[in-house]
């Protein structure tokens, strides 16, 4: 048997959906730059490396006209997916128990192809497999998502796996091994607690990291023979060798040399080849993990982004506010929106106004619906202007590009407010039977403590807001959930877990919308 078959089939890698591998988001990224690529919703999608579909299924769920296809080397955690797949009634998903090395071009094109986790992981035959399958299963106008270890962030990282691996040698078992490697880790943390050196500040902090992260991302992530990172221009190069093209990061902000520093960015700034300046972008920030799409070399791209291209999509808000909200009223007086690359600033009436309300949409806004949004709010009545005000003024593309706004192409649907029907989606009732983990309508993984799976598995379109509360009580008494007071002390009456249960059960709907939980009435 294959090592990592071995391996993967013993300790099962956790498989959870990555937001940032969704079709959409690649369909968005794709689009700023001059693609054309093809809709998620009736997109042919390839995973290499899929695990038990956590990332996959759902993608599946939510395009029933889109055909998936995940391999994997895991006869366990396919099978585990298939269970899923199988459960739910899936007709456009295949899970298959395959080496990357035994996936050919007789496959068929793909309109999308994510590896994630797997680049930097395998050995140096695979990674070529994975760029030829790329290069000869890729659509024309196709995107692929790769991630991997990047240098030279991962030099410093490299010295605590090699710590552990040194311990681990002489165990066996990865229960042993996990365990070996936290106690070194915890020895190492003891030893150096009143050193306050750069390299001591280093460890403690990844160290502590490392103290969070489940065994199996110990095992598979930090533990495996091969991690292989290496510099972004080496990945570009090998991508290339392949006749595939760098075609933009996952964030875009990442590629932006104006969010750096000031004094670095404005020499940085002067490098027109993208590679060479994603590279020095690089060192500047000790980068150690990347997460790279890809286009065929034969696609001519759009570098040269324009102002009025915000226009296409929907926007939406990924900052905090400082200031007085009563600031907006007040002429002159500053209101701040930032986030951890970029600050604005303003004292404009308009601009005030036009970033305050984005802040405040809870899900992403289209660029057109919110000029209607603003013609509302303000006193400006003439389209043209608020346009002119946003694309030019305010330059809504500059702040994209710093991160403060995301955006995307399609709309997302759940509900904002607990609706009429409470409903959520028949994936997430079916991992409420088995995890406190759910998947949500932006494909993120939420976690819920027990009270809120029990409220959860009662969103099943029986039940309204209104009148939820007493079947709520009913299942916390049949299922012996405890409800606490506010000390910590556990409800007994059943008259008070009845009374309970009709406001807490509110509270937790709001969160459930605001998780993106709930679907649309």
């Amino acid at each position: 048997m294959d090592s990592n078959t071995y391996s993967y089939d013993v300790t099962q890698y956790e498989s959870f959906p990555y937001k940032q591998t969704h079709p959409n988001h690649l369909y968005t990224l794709g689009s700023l730059f001059g693609l054309k690529p093809k809709p998620y919703a009736t997109a042919r999608i390839l995973e290499l490396g899929c695990a038990s579909g956590g990332n996959l299924i759902p993608m599946a769920c939510g395009a029933p006209e889109n055909e998936c296809v995940g391999i994997d080397l895991s006869i366990k955690q396919i099978e585990e997916g298939r269970q899923v797949v199988q459960s739910l009634g899936l007709k456009n998903i295949d899970l298959r128990h395959q080496s990357i090395l035994d996936f050919h071009a007789s496959e068929g094109q793909f309109d999308y192809i994510i590896c994630h986790g797997i680049y930097s992981w395998v050995d140096e035959p695979i990674r070529n497999k994975i760029m030829q399958i790329c290069r000869e299963n890729l659509a024309e106008q196709g995107i692929v998502f790769m991630s991997y270890n990047t240098l030279p962030g991962w030099n410093m990282v490299k010295s605590i796996r090699d710590m552990m691996k040194y311990h681990v040698q002489s165990f066996n078992t990865p229960q042993e091994k996990a365990t070996q490697a936290r106690s070194i880790l915890k020895f190492i943390l003891a030893g150096i607690k009143d050193q306050k050196t750069p390299y001591s500040n280093f460890l403690e902090s990844e160290i502590n990291l490392l103290s969070k992260q489940s065994d199996n991302y110990l095992l598979h992530d930090h533990l495996e023979d091969v991690n292989h990172a290496l510099y972004f221009y080496e990945f570009v190069e090998h991508a290339k060798q392949n006749r595939l093209n760098y075609l933009s990061d996952t964030e875009i902000s990442h590629m932006f040399p104006a969010n750096l520093p000031a004094g670095i960015s404005q020499e940085i700034s002067k490098i027109t080849d993208i590679v060479r300046l994603g590279q020095y972008m690089d060192f500047v920030r000790n980068q150690r993990f990347r997460q790279t799409l890809l286009c065929h070399e034969s696609i001519v791209l759009n570098r040269n982004l324009q102002t009025d291209q915000i226009m296409d999509f929907h926007l939406k808000f990924e900052g905090v506010v400082e200031g007085d909200e009563n600031a907006l009223s007040v002429d002159e007086a500053p209101l701040s929106f930032k986030n951890n690359l970029i600050t604005l600033t303003v004292k404009n009436h308009f601009s005030k106004i036009a970033m305050w309300l984005l802040s405040q949409q809870k899900k992403p806004i289209f660029y057109g619906d919110f000029i209607s949004l603003l013609l509302r709010e303000t006193k400006i009545q003439d389209r043209n202007k608020i346009q002119h005000m946003l694309n030019q003024e305010l330059n809504l593309m500059r702040l994209a590009l710093g991160g403060i706004i995301t955006l995307s192409c399609e709309p997302l649907h759940y509900a904002l407010k607990p609706p009429t029907t409470l409903r959520s989606t028949p994936l997430v009732q079916h991992q409420l039977l088995r995890s406190s983990l759910v998947t949500n309508q932006r494909h993120e993984v939420v976690r819920l403590n027990t009270v809120e799976k029990v409220l959860l598995k009662l969103c099943n379109g029986t039940h309204s807001p209104q009148h939820i509360g007493r079947a709520f009580a009913e299942k916390l008494i049949a299922e012996k959930v405890p409800l606490l007071k506010e000390d910590g002390s556990i409800v007994q009456e059943k008259e008070e877990i009845y009374r309970r249960s009709e406001y807490i059960s509110k509270e937790i709907l709001n969160l459930f919308a605001g998780n993106a939980l709930l679907l649309d009435a």
